[in-house]
């Protein structure tokens, strides 16, 4: 064995940075279009994503500042350090670590002013230095900032199905529920006026395509006011089979105002048909075969199909990656495993059928994009079909009544119990014939013994103690991703209980 000279450290302040897709992607290697006004950074604790929902006050204490550079200088550079400006530097104010649903969320904050910041920068790759607060040392991250190249006009990405594309997206035919999100630049607001609309690759934007099999012209496909294209209206424009035999990359073209002309994105959509849908346990759910949740469960059986009359081969290769990398880039679809790519793995069947212990139960939790490379062509491609690999699934409980009070030894109301995403909060709806086991908990302190009569005690419990042997009715089978509890019972003495 012989010494290299290179020596690595580990660092645990800055975990990541994330634009416009906060924490659905690793962080590690993200990708910026100037216009995009929103990054997002991680600092401490334990990576994971966020629920949609949540809000966090924002602390008044910055936790450090980041300046991004060149990928092969050093952080601690003094002719770096000497010229830096209020362009590339910021502070970064956090956010406060918060309790939610009994799991500690990161401590996480928005780069002040990164559009301002990105905006000067003009190198392929960057790498994220950090200070922390009250010190004086920059250290190297390990995280890096790639830019994405701009198409012109006022739109700076696509996403489809979450997977971000940058001037030439990919559409899997004939899949419902494919959704198509547009990032407008500069902070543009969302409306309903936005519309859009795809014509031939050598036509203007005032021309209407012209589908031969079917009558209506000039399609317009509207918007929500929030970014998302019309699901229905992209479910029939892209599932007409009189595309097929027409050219593969249409001209996307928009209009944010009746009275504007309509102007090109510079973004170009093909429709792809080596991979339609994606399902996992063999389950059907044609609504959410584009994005299916993934819980890494031991004999999870995760496959892919195309659309009918076309076939599956044996020999196929696939591979999950990050929603932001590129298939055919070696980087971001490496041969072998890591941490955030599966590495390429080869179907072995003319099923579709993906080994998923090695796929699934090895990456991190989270949302990832399906690669594949059909034998026939020997090409990599993307689907635009979204994996979500969950570190558990969400339970969304529903009752038939109030909960509390209630007496000892009384049936409670039924409880339904739902699987969902984390990102999406969308049905996990396929595992049939397990369970769902509830646990009780009863509280010691403050009002653990409760008097007859006293229904209600205001003070926060501060001491949980299992309390299972009080509970009657705890096990529910699994149907469809669905459990009922409709006999659940507390017995024992009065007191306050948690399920």
């Amino acid at each position: 064995w012989a010494g290299t000279g290179v020596s690595l450290s580990l660092q645990s302040s800055m975990l990541g940075v994330w634009f416009e897709l906060p924490y659905e992607t690793d962080g590690l290697h993200s990708l910026f279009s100037v216009g995009e006004s929103n990054a997002y950074v991680s600092f401490n604790g334990t990576t994971g994503k966020l629920s949609p929902s949540l809000e966090m006050e924002r602390s008044t204490t910055p936790d450090g500042e980041v300046f991004f550079c060149a990928s092969d200088a050093r952080c601690d550079d003094p002719t770096i350090l000497g010229g830096l400006t209020t362009n590339l530097r910021t502070i970064i104010s956090t956010r406060n670590p918060t309790l939610v649903e009994h799991k500690l969320i990161p401590s996480h904050g928005r780069i002040a002013n990164s559009e301002q910041i990105f905006r000067f920068i003009d190198f392929p790759l960057l790498q994220a230095c950090f200070q922390a607060a009250g010190t004086t040392d920059w250290v190297s991250t390990g995280v890096s900032v790639g830019r994405r190249e701009v198409p012109g006009g006022g739109i700076a990405s696509l996403l489809v199905n979450d997977v971000q594309y940058g001037d030439a997206a990919v559409v899997p035919y004939r899949a419902d529920g494919t959704e198509i999100r547009y990032v407008t630049k500069n902070g543009v607001a969302y409306t309903l006026n936005h519309v859009f609309k795809i014509v031939q690759p050598s036509d203007d934007c005032t021309a209407a395509i012209d589908i031969p099999a079917r009558a209506e012209k000039d399609i317009r496909i509207t918007t929500n006011g929030a970014g998302l294209l019309d699901v229905p209206q992209l479910d029939k424009l892209f599932g007409d089979q009189a595309l097929a035999g027409l050219p593969l990359a249409y001209k996307l073209c928009y209009q944010f105002d009746p009275i504007d002309a309509w102007a090109d994105t510079n973004i170009r959509i093909s429709w792809q048909n080596a991979a339609s849908g994606i399902r996992v346990n063999d389950k059907a759910n044609t609504a959410q075969e584009v994005r299916v949740a993934l819980p890494r469960i031991a004999g999870t059986i995760l496959s892919y199909y195309v659309p009918s009359p076309l076939t599956l081969s044996a020999g196929d290769s696939v591979s999950l990656i990050s929603p932001q990398g590129d298939c055919t880039s070696t980087p971001d679809n490496p041969f072998s495993i890591t941490a955030t790519a599966s590495g390429h793995i080869t179907v072995s069947a003319a099923d579709g059928v993906i080994d998923s212990s090695s796929a699934v139960s090895v990456l991190f939790p989270f949302v990832y994009q399906l690669c594949i490379k059909p034998v026939s062509t020997g090409l990599w491609t993307a689907t635009s079909l979204r994996v979500e690999v969950l570190t558990r699934s969400i339970l969304l409980p529903s009752l038939s009544g109030p909960l509390s009070p209630s007496r000892a030894g009384a049936p409670l109301p039924q409880i339904t119990a739902s699987l969902v995403s984390e990102t999406r909060l969308e049905a996990v709806n396929y595992y049939t014939g397990s369970s769902l086991t509830a646990s009780l908990f009863r509280c010691s302190s403050p009002c653990g013994s409760m008097p007859y009569g006293l229904a209600s005690c205001s003070a926060p419990c501060s001491d949980w103690r299992p309390a299972n042997g009080s509970l009657g009715g705890g096990e529910a089978p699994l149907l469809d991703g669905v459990a009922v509890f409709s006999s659940v019972v507390v017995g024992g003495s009065a007191g306050r209980f948690y399920l």
